[in-house]
């Protein structure tokens, strides 16, 4: 053969470009032929396939990349590549560029417009808005506030505040009498209890089912504000935020 070229379906993660150059490098000196790899781009559910296709000379030097996250079209001559010097990769910077990639690749493909959040004022819903602000318009992303006793002032201000840094559209949904009603309903069998993680679990299930609720009747897609580190130790309320 003249040239070796991989076709891929090589998932984006936090050190997977460096993997990467290694093995075509090597790939390509053990051939001692040019090299051409062809990366999907898109995202499927949690998997996002970032591209950032590159072309190797024999000597196993990189000649060519393309952009990360962008879908496209490029001709390349092999008899005429030259080396280049690698890129600095920003990890963090990366991690952001794949979320936003994948939210905006998800709502692309099924055709959703708007998006809805629980915001609460910490760092994880925060996050998430932003996130998504850069995916699809901060003007499609609207942030529901559920203060209840058991939320701050300053969580609220916080929360009010980020949406209007960011230039969502946001309102308060006060669960207060809500989860009263839950307090009421349970007194009989927890009377006499210390107050705990039980009574707190009914706020995050409380906001989830309102949360839903606004998404059926107004179409707007709702987006988990627990995190991957929560999720893992099973942190997040279940039937709530999980």
């Amino acid at each position: 053969p003249d040239v070796v070229i991989n076709l891929s379906a090589s998932p984006f993660n936090q050190h997977k470009q460096e993997e990467r150059y290694d093995t075509l490098k090597r790939a390509a000196l053990g051939f001692n032929k040019p090299l051409i790899y062809v990366n999907q781009v898109g995202a499927h559910t949690d998997l996002i396939f970032d591209g950032r296709s590159m072309v190797f000379n024999a000597q196993g030097e990189m000649c060519w990349q393309a952009k990360a996250f962008d879908e496209a079209i490029y001709t390349v001559d092999t008899n005429h590549i030259s080396p280049v010097e690698e890129t600095t990769i920003n990890s963090i910077e990366e991690i952001y560029n794949s979320l936003v990639f994948g939210l905006k690749d998800y709502f692309q493909k099924n055709g959703f417009k708007t998006a809805l959040l629980g915001s609460s004022g910490g760092i994880d819903s925060a996050v998430v808005q932003a996130l998504l602000s850069d995916a699809i318009g901060a003007e499609n992303v609207t942030a529901v506030l559920m203060p209840s006793k058991y939320s701050s002032e300053g969580s609220v201000q916080d929360a009010m505040t980020l949406s209007q840094q960011l230039g969502n559209p946001y309102f308060q949904l006060p669960i207060a009498t809500i989860i009263d009603a839950y307090d009421k309903v349970l007194d009989p069998l927890y009377n006499g209890l210390p107050i705990g993680l039980a009574e707190e679990n009914i706020q995050a299930r409380t906001r989830a089912n309102l949360l839903m609720s606004l998404s059926n009747k107004f179409g707007h897609i709702l987006i988990n504000t627990s995190n991957k580190s929560e999720l893992s130790v099973g942190y997040s309320t279940l039937y709530g935020d999980l």
